[in-house]
């Protein structure tokens, strides 16, 4: 099925490529310019790959035509973000509009089949820029389109995305999810300072993948205030919550308060029950079989030295 996809593209229009791989995710990109990486964060730097995989999960097609029209009908709206995209659903089809407010038009239209398997992605002039006698597109596969587009892929496939800082050593993996200003930066920062040999594979967001009878978290390029993001995984082993206190403590938690809990920093389509499910199910098989926890910490030396006790002698 993929080579043939391909292949009816490459019939159409000579392609250039690139692979992005996030959670194990390959996203193609293909495009009839060349794509630049330009202005993409450095947190991508370790989940771009400029040779092109012949195996991929994802296809996102970047169709040799301007952009022109978008669907602007609030009777095929999802969801609205408040800040720059949007989606709409016609039909089995879904369409992202990102649309920053300092814009007359939208910067990109996204439309996804099958799931958000295939992604076809016209891009506004802003994305464009002719150099060197070619025509070069600014890979729009980026934040925000590739996080909505993993968020909803993974929905029905075992898999969610967290607001958490993830730590892995030795591949045993340990979670920090958070809300925002709950201190995932700050810990992160504070295990890499450490003479510990931790790596953090993200200071924001991690992805959660299920793999027969296991768990795996994974670095993600959407990188928080300390701008950590490295392309590796590990198999889960605790969840800790965190909270800023007055000393450093862990505390165990019931399956009941840790689904509460984590209920407020996983990413949920709420606006389509087709997605809402699947995401559901996975967190209350997550939380049933990785032990859960609250992780009090100050900023203070020995806070590593705290949880890699505990980690060595509970876990």
């Amino acid at each position: 099925m993929q080579e043939r996809a391909l292949k009816d593209i490459k019939e159409k229009e000579s392609l250039y490529s690139l692979s992005l791989c996030i959670a194990d995710v390959v996203i193609k990109v293909v495009s009839p310019f060349k794509i630049s990486i330009e202005r993409q964060d450095k947190s991508y730097k370790d989940f771009i790959e400029k040779s092109c995989k012949s195996e991929y999960d994802i296809l996102a097609e970047i169709p040799n035509e301007p952009l022109s029209r978008w669907i602007n009908n609030e009777k095929f709206k999802l969801f609205e973000s408040g800040e720059s995209w949007s989606l709409y659903k016609k039909k089995n089809d879904y369409y992202i509009i990102y649309f920053p407010p300092a814009f007359k038009k939208p910067l990109l239209v996204a439309e996804a089949k099958d799931e958000f398997s295939k992604v076809r992605i016209s891009c506004s002039g802003e994305y464009l820029e002719r150099r060197d006698r070619h025509l070069y597109v600014f890979n729009p596969v980026s934040y925000p389109l590739d996080q909505i587009i993993m968020i909803h892929y993974l929905a029905n496939r075992d898999g969610i995305l967290i607001h958490s800082a993830g730590i892995k050593k030795d591949e045993r993996g340990y979670l920090f999810p958070g809300i925002s200003g709950a201190g995932k930066s700050t810990l992160s920062s504070m295990i890499c300072e450490s003479d510990y040999e931790y790596n953090v594979l993200s200071d924001d967001r991690i992805i959660i993948r299920r793999k027969r009878d296991f768990h795996f978290i994974y670095g993600t390029p959407w990188a928080g205030e300390g701008g950590l993001a490295i392309n590796e995984s590990a198999c889960l082993k605790g969840i800790f919550f965190i909270e800023k206190g007055d000393r450093n403590e862990i505390v165990r938690i019931k399956e009941d308060e840790a689904f509460r809990r984590i209920m407020l920093v996983v990413s949920i389509p709420w606006y389509e029950k087709g997605f809402i499910t699947g995401i559901l199910d996975f967190c209350d098989s997550l939380i049933s079989m990785i032990p859960s926890y609250v992780f009090r910490f100050k900023i203070s030396k020995d806070v590593v030295e705290v949880f890699d006790e505990f980690v060595n002698r509970e876990i």
